[in-house]
């Protein structure tokens, strides 16, 4: 819960408190938070691809890095509007001692709170794994409404994402996200609508 508590008031901060190094290639369409950015490396790579060319990665550059970096990607889409949604990702680890989790926030802001939340806390990917399908099943407001998602690692190692994907679902789907209910700072406005972009990684 500690974890979860964090992140959700990171994310509030980290579309405006953004950290990049000389050394990060970020895929198009996406950018780099977290609470430690720069203690980590953001890249692409040909060769361990799980379909098409490309796939992004995040990986420490410390030994023991503190914190937890991410890419970030923020969707207003009017498709998903009072719909059960299935973002499905995969994703390959090596060497992570803490964490790497997919994950996605949903903010209402005809309610002003934070509707739903998942970061995978209950199913966390840990140490050596080749490929392996990750989804998170959330509801999205009538109206009114950001997408935050992206995929993170925590701690020392390194995390590959490939080919995420949004398909609408039925609502006997179970959910894995959790309503939270929280209420959204003051100061924070919605932005200007757009769609998900280079979810492949191949641009």
């Amino acid at each position: 819960m500690k974890t979860l508590v964090k992140i959700i008031s990171i994310f509030f901060l980290s579309v405006i408190v953004m950290g990049s190094s000389v050394d990060d290639i970020l895929p198009k369409g996406w950018g780099k938070a977290g609470d430690n950015p720069k203690g980590f490396r953001i890249g692409i790579e040909n060769q361990f691809a799980k379909h098409g060319l490309k796939c992004a990665y995040i990986e420490s550059i410390d030994k023991q890095p503190t914190g937890f970096c991410t890419i970030i990607q923020t969707i207003i889409d009017n498709d998903y509007s009072n719909k059960r949604i299935k973002m499905t990702s995969y994703v390959k680890t090596e060497g992570t001692v803490d964490t790497a989790q997919m994950w996605v926030r949903i903010d209402d802001f005809g309610k002003r709170i934070v509707a739903d939340f998942d970061n995978m806390d209950n199913r966390p990917i840990i140490g050596t794994n080749d490929w392996q399908k990750c989804e998170i099943i959330f509801d999205v407001p009538p109206s009114n409404y950001e997408i935050f998602f992206g995929v993170f690692l925590k701690g020392p190692g390194k995390i590959w994402v490939d080919n995420v994907s949004f398909d609408i679902v039925d609502q006997s789907t179970i959910k894995t996200s959790h309503i939270l209910n929280r209420p959204i700072p003051s100061d924070y406005n919605l932005r200007e609508r757009g769609k998900a972009l280079n979810l492949d990684f191949e641009d």
